[in-house]
C-alpha cells in the first residue's frame, strides 16, 4: 500500500482512532445528560455535539467498513455510513416515541421526516453507484460485483424493496402517513433492513469466512444491539417525563413573569 494508507491503517493507529470516537461519543453522551431538562443547554450541546457526531461517524464508517477493503476509493462512503446511522436513529427515535404510549400528536409530520431521511439514504446510495458506473475504474467496480455476486444479489433485492421501495410508495398514502400502526410497522422494518445493509456492506468484504463464525456473530451481535435499544428506550422513558415536567415549570413561571 502506499505509504499513508500503510500508516493510517496499521493497526495501532486504527485502535487509537476506535478508542478516540467511543471516548468523544461517551463525552457528548454525558453532555447530553447533564444539559437535560434546560432547553437552552440542550439546544446547545444538540448543535455542537452533531457537528462532531457527524465528523467522527463519517471517518468511523470508513475505518470500521470501508478499510476492509482498502483498495476500494468512494468520496461518498463516509455519508453513507453517516446516512446508513441517520436513517437508524430516525427509525427508532420515532417508533420509540410511538411505542411510550405518550400522545405525540398526529403521525404525519413524523411519516414525512421518515420518508426525506430514507428518500437522502437512497439518494446517497444512487450518487455513488453512479459515480463508480461513470468512472469504470476497475478497483471501485469489482466492490459492487462482489455484492450482486454469489447469493449476495437476493440480500441486495432485499434492501432495495424493503428499504426504498415498499416504504417509499406506502407513505404516498395519506391513509398510512396518518395510521400510528403502520408508522410502527415502517419503523420496524426499518431497524431490520439496517441488519441486511450492515450484512452486505461488511461480510462479502472478509474472504474466506466460515459459514458457522457468520451464524454465531450476526445472534450475538443482534442480541447486543437489542439490549442496547431496551436499555435506551427505558431510559428516555424515564428522562421523558423529566423533561417535560422541567418545561411545564419553566412555561409557568414565564407565564407568571409575563
Amino acid at each position: 500500500m502506499p505509504a499513508f494508507k500503510a500508516v493510517y491503517l496499521a493497526p495501532w493507529f486504527f485502535v487509537l482512532r476506535t478508542v478516540v470516537y467511543f471516548v468523544v461519543f461517551w463525552l457528548l453522551g454525558l453532555w447530553q445528560q447533564s444539559a437535560w431538562g434546560d432547553s437552552d443547554r440542550m439546544m446547545r450541546s444538540a448543535s455542537v455535539g452533531l457537528i462532531i457526531y457527524a465528523l467522527l461517524l463519517s471517518l468511523a464508517g470508513i475505518d470500521w467498513i470501508g478499510s476492509l477493503e482498502p483498495e476500494f476509493h468512494s468520496s461518498a462512503f463516509g455519508l453513507l455510513y453517516l446516512c446508513f446511522a441517520l436513517l437508524d436513529g430516525v427509525a427508532f427515535a420515532i417508533l420509540m416515541g410511538l411505542a411510550s404510549g405518550r400522545k405525540i400528536g398526529a403521525t404525519g409530520g413524523y411519516s414525512a421526516l421518515l420518508l426525506s431521511t430514507i428518500l437522502l439514504w437512497t439518494y446517497v446510495h444512487a450518487m455513488q453507484y453512479i459515480v463508480i458506473w461513470a468512472g469504470n475504474i476497475p478497483e471501485e467496480v469489482i466492490w459492487y460485483i462482489a455484492r450482486s455476486s454469489n447469493g449476495w444479489q437476493i440480500v441486495l433485492a432485499v434492501v432495495a424493496l424493503g428499504q426504498f421501495v415498499f416504504p417509499f410508495f406506502a407513505l404516498l398514502s395519506s391513509r398510512v402517513r396518518s395510521s400510528r400502526s403502520w408508522l410502527l410497522a415502517l419503523c420496524g422494518l426499518t431497524l431490520v433492513m439496517r441488519c441486511w445493509e450492515a450484512s452486505i456492506l461488511i461480510l462479502p468484504a472478509v474472504h474466506d469466512i466460515a459459514p458457522l463464525i457468520i451464524t454465531l456473530m450476526l445472534p450475538a451481535a443482534l442480541t447486543f444491539v437489542a439490549v442496547n435499544l431496551w436499555w435506551a428506550f427505558e431510559l428516555a422513558l424515564a428522562n421523558d417525563g423529566r423533561l417535560f415536567r422541567s418545561l411545564a415549570r419553566r412555561a409557568r413561571a414565564e407565564a407568571i413573569g409575563r
